[in-house]
């Protein structure tokens, strides 16, 4: 048996896997290959997520174990375990403290935010710097009415101003938030002209028809530390799918397409976590002003997405996937 990545005899774990095997729900038998198969959450990360793992180990555990390290160890504003050399050396790309650099420190990155899922974010703004003062409630029905009369029916300059500083007083008064995950701009540039639920889907987020999407470009220099991401960044998340062990640390990870139906070329976009970092107004800019809104849901169901993704995988590295991966649900 396996437990990322890493031949046991036995472990504290296999039960707990062992249970999302058998499960009904297909998330849990996906999370089992995903924990059995991540190679890239190095033996001192484990160390320290196993103290988050109660000494019974069911399955229900192991869940919440994880949902605890990300909420703790990823979301913190300080030192998240991906950017520390101590931990995660092996997965960092750029801006460790050894100063190594795997990527070029040039490369363009491109971010996609759903502006929809802020909602903590407009109320922190508004009380704190007096922005977003035309939302009167903070729920997803009042929020997308906001986003309506801020994108659509008026110029999205000011709000986008307002946003980025909002996004920065945020990240600076040292709250818990999620790190940015990021791939390349010249890989997310073929997806401009379509509508922006694929921009949503090529990098593995799932969108609801109606949500208002935005674009920035920035350079790995500015982004901080920037790694390859493992399952203990992802958390919960069955879409998050571990790269092959052959495929090198400079290529990232690799989002999951949501897309249902067979892709006629394959494009395997990397992927890549950093820390929030302070944006500026002409990062949206430099993206073409990039906000749009999508016209369909996402509903790729996650056995055909990852079975999509594994097929991927074996074309674009070899059949050494399928060797490390067997199943992958």
């Amino acid at each position: 048996m396996r437990v990322f990545g890493r031949d046991l005899v036995d472990h504290r774990y296999l039960r707990a896997l062992s249970e999302w095997r058998s499960h009904a729900f297909p998330d849990h038998r996906a999370m089992a290959c995903n924990l059995t198969c991540d190679h890239r959450v190095t033996e001192a990360r484990e160390r320290i997520f196993d103290t988050y793992v109660t000494e019974e180990c069911t399955g229900s555990d192991l869940e919440a174990a994880l949902n605890r390290y990300k909420a703790e160890r990823v979301r913190q504003a300080n030192s998240p375990d991906f950017a520390l050399d101590d931990l995660n050396a092996t997965n960092i790309v750029s801006g460790g403290s050894s100063g190594q650099h795997r990527i070029p420190r040039d490369a363009m990155l491109a971010r996609i935010i759903d502006l929809n899922q802020l909602v903590v974010l407009y109320q922190w703004g508004q009380q704190n710097l007096g922005l977003f003062l035309r939302l009167s409630m903070f729920n997803s029905q009042a929020v997308a009415t906001y986003l309506r009369e801020e994108l659509e029916l008026s110029p999205p300059e000011r709000f986008v101003r307002n946003l980025i500083s909002a996004m920065n007083g945020y990240h600076a008064s040292g709250v818990s938030h999620h790190p940015s995950w990021v791939t390349y701009w010249e890989d997310f540039k073929p997806y401009f002209d379509e509508d922006p639920v694929r921009w949503a889907e090529v990098v593995g987020v799932h969108v609801q028809s109606g949500d208002w999407l935005l674009v920035l470009r920035y350079p790995v220099r500015r982004a901080g530390t920037v790694a390859r991401p493992t399952q203990l960044d992802a958390g919960w998340d069955a879409n998050h799918f571990p790269s092959p062990p052959v495929a090198s640390v400079q290529s990232g990870g690799h989002p999951v397409d949501l897309h249902e139906g067979w892709a006629q070329v394959v494009r395997l976009l990397p992927e890549f976590i950093h820390q929030q970092v302070d944006l500026e107004y002409s990062d949206w800019v430099a993206a073409g002003s990039l906000v749009r809104q999508t016209s369909v849901d996402s509903v790729c169901p996650l056995e055909v997405a990852r079975q999509q993704h594994h097929s991927y995988l074996v074309s674009a590295y070899g059949s050494t996937v399928t060797e490390w991966m067997p199943e992958y649900i």
